[in-house]
């Protein structure tokens, strides 16, 4: 399962979301948070994490600096992230 994802698979899970068919491949699936519903999806979410090892795809880890900041932005304007760019505030 990916959390994230291009604007085809949007594309598709607003197709399986009016429908209810799934054309994504067995070991994918793709979702978005209701703001509404915000407790329930995070709920769901946990699940996932918990019961079937959801993990999300991660491009890359910048460090909260300045430089890590603007490399951050650099690869998020760039398009070719694959997977979620990721800023770390712990300083470690």
């Amino acid at each position: 399962m990916t959390v994230g994802g291009y604007t085809p698979d949007w594309i598709k899970a607003g197709f399986r979301k009016v429908t209810g068919i799934n054309l994504f491949k067995r070991d994918k699936d793709l979702f978005w948070i209701d703001p509404f519903r915000a407790a329930a999806n995070i709920e769901e979410i946990a699940s996932l994490v918990r019961d079937k090892g959801l993990r999300p795809t991660i491009d890359n880890v910048y460090p909260f600096t300045d430089q890590g900041v603007q490399d951050a932005f650099e690869r998020i304007r760039s398009r070719r992230a694959i997977g979620k760019v990721v800023i770390d505030l712990s300083g470690k």
